[in-house]
């Protein structure tokens, strides 16, 4: 499978964790080769040369010149156990008179298992690791990936199956599925407000037709500067929404008042000259309030690092969008006024109903009250904001918003030191408690490091890629249980803590990842101390466990520290 999956272009890297590597091994028997009189050194030596292709120079036969080669490279049991060590007493002693030739994997440092409920049973099996490379489709990767799987399964032994855990495919999805929720509604918003206010189809459309241009004028920018189109610069385009209407909004709205005023002239003006005019009575505001919301994203992109990659394409796709947005006010949409705005001469043009009725309340409550009582009105102001701003302290505070994936990760932690059996032992546990919570479709189990891996990761540490869908179902945040993602977060995080002598945190991938790169573990807070003592440092890790657990909002705290890991020092006098 890897290497079918290695000849799609865009493929950077894959690791199989569990299943382990196959190999042979020449297991020795001490008192057999005391028997024989053959040392470790002598048995050693001639397996090397048992399974070896090596060249043996040349030989000239005249015009001709023939190359000699020893191919002695195989992978049969028997004909590596008939390999002659060396002679005694005339009797030859071969591998197989002193040791054992059998198959075998390499010592592993990982492992893995899939399990799909309601069997909730551990498949053991192998789960890959695809990493694309910079500047490829991600979605469109996805689906020739899915390609090749769907090609190589009839060619797949019988039981054999392939299963999908997690793809960012699906988290891109959402967030396209949530920009067109947000144009959906904002429209719909849009053209209701107006409709109500303005009483008029036609500046509800050529309001409208902002949102189209702008973002159309915004994705010839991005093709333009290279910009890709992901979950960032989906999100600046998110919050763009409801700002790129307000600059067409300003303009279509104080053409269309002055058009109707000089339709009630006895003798009306040109109305180009009309437009022109009403457009340019708003510019400056328009411009102003455009300048202002751009100043607000600017910092954004003096952000580095990590945050930098972030949220600099949110800054810069909503930096676009108003800058977009200011233009077609300027251009488009007075263009679509003159085209589509005739107030008819001779008639009164009143305002709505609904703009009446606001009018008149503003001026008989608030407009009033303001202008006799003004040094009250500020007063009352002035402590609202004061209000609003104190209850900042207040307010949670996090690097990144919650991201609502399709699939959560559970990152879980034994004891340093903890063998791989054992820890399978208790992954076996934490997956059947996981399994246990209603909704649940499937977990994948993945134990220390790849085989083939450079993530130099202990074997006492285990990763679930939880999955809440079956099969072919596609919700929003939601298992085919129909039992929200939150819910089911919640039920999963009760039922590890009932497992004693483990630290887990459950997360997404994606949040688990940005973890990974912010501070290198997988927990949302990292304490890390320095010093050239060992035994020191785990004393102040200790206490700064102890004083961690008591402090409201830690889950729980896990002290990292190798120094306790036993080892077998041999120390070479």
């Amino acid at each position: 499978i890897r290497r079918r999956l290695q000849s799609v272009s865009g493929i950077a890297e894959i690791l199989n964790m569990g299943g382990g590597v196959k190999r042979i091994e020449v297991q020795p028997e001490p008192h057999r080769l005391q028997a024989f009189g053959v040392s470790f050194a002598e048995l050693e030596m001639a397996v090397r040369y048992a399974a070896n292709t090596t060249t043996g120079g040349f030989i000239s036969t005249g015009p001709a010149e023939i190359m000699v080669r020893n191919l002695a490279m195989t992978t049969d049991l028997e004909e590596i156990g008939s390999t002659t060590i060396k002679q005694v007493n005339s009797r030859p002693v071969r591998i197989s008179d002193v040791a054992k030739v059998v198959w075998g994997i390499e010592p592993m440092r990982g492992d893995a298992t899939v399990s799909l409920a309601p069997e909730k049973t551990p498949t053991y099996g192998v789960i890959m690791s695809i990493t694309k490379s910079p500047g490829f489709d991600t979605r469109g990767l996805t689906e020739e990936i899915e390609k090749a799987l769907g090609e190589l399964k009839p060619a797949l032994p019988a039981g054999i199956e392939t299963t999908l855990l997690f793809q960012q495919k699906d988290f891109i999805d959402h967030a396209i599925g949530n920009l067109k929720e947000a144009i959906r509604d904002g429209a719909i918003m849009v053209t209701v407000i107006l409709f109500l206010f303005l009483l008029n189809l036609r500046t509800t459309f050529i309001t409208l037709m902002a949102m189209p241009l702008s973002f159309g004028i915004t994705m010839l920018v991005f093709l333009w500067m290279g910009i890709s189109v992901n979950s960032m610069t989906l999100g600046g385009l998110a919050v763009a929404i409801g700002m790129v209407v307000d600059d067409a909004i300003v303009d279509v709205e104080n053409v269309f008042r002055r058009l109707r005023e000089n339709a009630a002239l006895p003798h009306p003006q040109p109305k180009l000259q009309v437009i022109a005019r009403a457009s340019g009575e708003v510019r400056n505001s328009i411009l102003y309030a455009t300048v202002l919301i751009i100043l607000v994203f600017l910092p954004l992109l003096g952000l580095t690092g990590v945050e930098g990659k972030l949220f600099a394409p949110i800054a810069i796709a909503t930096i676009i969008s108003m800058m977009a947005s200011f233009i077609v006010s300027l251009t488009a949409i007075p263009v679509l006024c003159s085209m589509l705005l005739n107030p008819k001469h001779g008639h009164e043009h009143k305002d709505g109903f609904l703009t009446r009725g606001m009018k008149w309340l503003l001026e008989n409550t608030l407009l009033r009250f303001g202008l006799s009582q003004p040094l009250v009105m500020l007063g009352i102001v002035l402590m609202i904001v004061i209000a609003a701003f104190s209850l900042y302290p207040k307010m949670n505070k996090d690097f990144l918003p919650k991201f609502q994936e399709e699939t959560a990760l559970v990152a879980a932690t034994a004891a340093p030191g903890t063998s791989l059996e054992e820890m399978n032992k208790i992954s076996d546990v934490l997956e059947q408690q996981i399994l246990s919570v209603e909704g649940v479709s499937k977990v994948g189990r993945r134990l220390g490091r790849a085989e083939r891996g450079d993530h130099v990761v202990p074997v006492s540490t285990a990763e679930f890629d939880v999955d809440f869908r079956k099969e072919g179902s596609e919700g929003e945040g939601h298992s085919s249980g129909g039992r929200g993602r939150k819910e089911i977060i919640a039920d999963i995080t009760k039922k590890l803590k009932t497992v004693p002598g483990v630290f887990a945190v459950v997360s997404g991938p994606l949040a688990d990842r940005i973890g990974h790169m912010m501070s290198g573990v997988s927990a949302p807070v990292a304490i890390k101390v320095f010093g050239p003592d060992l035994e020191k440092l785990r004393q102040i890790g200790i206490e700064i466990q102890t004083l961690a657990k008591t402090i409201p909002g830690f889950e729980d705290c896990k002290l990292d520290q190798t120094s306790s890991i036993p080892q077998l020092r041999i120390e070479a006098d």
